[in-house]
């Protein structure tokens, strides 16, 4: 499952999926299925992720989560989708929340994703 979401296979992951893949199942860095797909930018598998009801607010070993890769990216479109399914936008860790190293609120990942504007 890993490996097709890192490559962007989304016929492959729905395959592994209908024979009952776990698809939340980390690698030894901790990365679920659902953060590589955000860590990708592939909102297809993200999408099919989320509605195979994949874990959200799942950490990495650096206590990482899907929005906070999708946010470092800027990825307004993944963003969303994850917000929509209850992902946790303040977590933080070791090295600061998602958008705390953000110095302007109105250009921020977070604003933008909420069709934010002046």
């Amino acid at each position: 499952m890993l490996v097709a979401c890192s490559k962007g296979h989304i016929e492959i992951v729905k395959i592994l999926a209908e024979y009952k893949a776990d698809i939340d199942q980390c690698n030894e860095d901790g990365k679920s299925p659902l953060f590589v797909a955000c860590e990708r930018g592939n909102k297809e598998i993200v999408d099919f992720l989320l509605e195979k009801d994949a874990i959200i607010n799942k950490l990495d070993k650096d206590e990482r989560s899907s929005f906070y890769v999708a946010s470092r990216s800027e990825n307004v479109e993944i963003m969303r989708l994850l917000l929509l399914k209850g992902a946790n936008p303040s977590h933080s860790n070791k090295l600061g929340g998602p958008l705390q190293n953000r110095c302007d609120w109105e250009f921020s990942p977070i604003h933008r994703c909420r069709g934010g504007s002046h």
